[in-house]
C-alpha cells in the first residue's frame, strides 16, 4: 500500500506523528517545490514559490506544476496496487488525487477527505467540491463534515481548538481505516459509515437497519405535478429501450459523493410523495447510516422497484409524478 499525503496539509502532513506507525508506505507530496523531510519518501514538486500567488485550484500554480509532473508520480507508484489518499480541509490536499484520478482506475484507490468549514471563502468551498466532483476511480471514500465538528463545540472555540478537535476525530479513525483496507479487498465501492464505523458496500447499503414503525407524514401537496422520466433511485425505476445488462451496468454504476446522504433523504421522501399521489400503499425504511454515500442503494431501489409495478396498474394518463430538480446546494 502507498499512502499519500502533503506537505501542505493541516491534519495530514509530514509531521503527523500517526504516520509514523506505517513509515514505510507514506509519500509525502512536496507542493511548495523542497523535500520538507528525510523521514519518508517525498516526491518533490516542481513549483517555484512565488509570494503574490494567492490563486487555489487547478488553475493555480501550484497545481499546474504538480500536474505537469502527474506522469513521474503516477510511475512511482507503479509498483504499489492499493493508493490511500488522506486529505483534510485545505483544497491542496486533495491535488495528488485529482491530478492522478484518470490514471489510476486499474488500482485500489481509497479517499479519505474532510469538508471546508462554512466560514471559509466561497472560492474555497468551490475549488473543495469541484476536487471531489468526480470519485469515479475510488475503491472507497471517507469523508467527515467538518461543520458537524464546529455544531459540537461552544461560541468560544477559536480555530485552534476547532482544529484540534477535528485531528482528534480524524487520526482516532486511521487505525481502523488501514485495518479495513489492509485486511480486505474492496470489489465494488464502498463507503465509511459513522454509525456502523465501518466500510459498507454501496450496492448494498447498510445492513443493519433499525426500521422506525412510525412512517413520516407528507404535508398536503400546494405546488402542481408533473410527469416527469426518472432514473435509478429517484422515484421509479426507469424502463430502458434495450434490455442491455452491460448498458445497464454503466448507467446505473453508483458513484460515491460527500453529498450522497442528503440525496438519499430527499429521494426517500420524493418516493414517499409518489405513493401518496397514486394512492399506493406504500412505508419506506429511514437508513441510518451516516457518512458520504452513492445517494442510494439496492433497499431504495427495491423500494423504486415495487413502486414500479404499483404504477404499472394505473393508466399512463392517470399516473401522477412529484416534478423536481436536483439544485447544486
Amino acid at each position: 500500500m502507498r499512502i499519500v499525503v502533503t506537505d501542505t496539509g493541516l491534519i495530514w502532513n509530514h509531521k503527523n506523528p500517526m504516520l509514523k506507525k506505517c513509515k514505510n508506505a507514506v509519500m509525502v507530496v512536496c507542493l511548495n517545490g523542497k523535500k520538507v523531510t528525510d523521514e519518508y519518501e517525498c516526491f518533490v514538486s516542481p513549483y517555484k514559490s512565488d509570494e503574490n500567488d494567492l490563486e487555489i485550484g487547478t488553475s493555480s500554480e501550484k497545481y499546474l506544476a504538480l500536474e505537469s509532473v502527474a506522469d513521474k508520480l503516477n510511475s512511482d507508484m507503479r509498483y504499489h496496487d492499493s493508493i490511500l489518499f488522506l486529505a483534510d480541509e485545505n483544497p491542496e490536499t486533495l491535488y495528488p488525487f485529482f491530478v492522478l484520478k484518470d490514471k489510476i482506475k486499474y488500482r485500489s484507490v481509497h479517499l479519505c477527505a474532510m469538508s471546508p468549514w462554512r466560514f471559509e471563502t466561497k472560492e474555497r468551498i468551490r475549488v473543495h467540491k469541484y476536487l471531489l466532483s468526480n470519485l469515479d476511480c475510488v475503491r472507497s471514500f471517507l469523508y467527515i463534515d467538518s461543520n458537524e465538528i464546529l455544531d459540537s463545540l461552544n461560541d468560544n472555540a477559536d480555530y485552534d481548538m476547532l482544529l484540534k478537535t477535528a485531528y482528534e476525530k480524524y487520526t482516532e479513525l486511521f487505525p481502523r481505516i488501514l485495518t479495513e483496507i489492509y485486511d480486505r479487498y474492496f470489489f465494488e465501492k464502498h463507503f465509511f459509515d459513522f454509525k456502523s464505523m465501518k466500510y459498507i458496500s454501496l450496492k448494498d447499503g447498510f445492513d443493519d437497519i433499525d426500521v422506525n414503525a412510525e412512517i413520516e407524514k407528507i404535508n398536503d401537496i400546494d405546488f402542481p405535478v408533473y410527469p416527469k422520466l426518472t432514473t435509478r433511485g429517484l422515484c421509479i425505476q426507469p424502463e430502458y429501450p434495450e434490455d442491455n445488462d452491460d448498458t445497464r451496468a454503466s448507467i446505473e454504476e453508483l458513484v460515491v459523493r460527500p453529498d450522497g446522504k442528503k440525496i438519499c433523504n430527499m429521494l426517500r421522501e420524493k418516493r414517499i410523495l409518489l405513493a401518496k399521489l397514486n394512492n399506493i400503499p406504500f412505508e419506506s425504511e429511514f437508513c441510518p447510516s451516516i457518512g458520504a454515500c452513492g445517494g442510494t442503494c439496492e433497499k431504495c431501489d427495491r423500494e423504486s422497484r415495487y413502486l414500479m409495478e404499483k404504477l404499472k396498474n394505473i393508466p399512463k394518463n392517470r399516473r401522477v409524478y412529484p416534478y423536481f430538480d436536483i439544485e447544486e446546494d
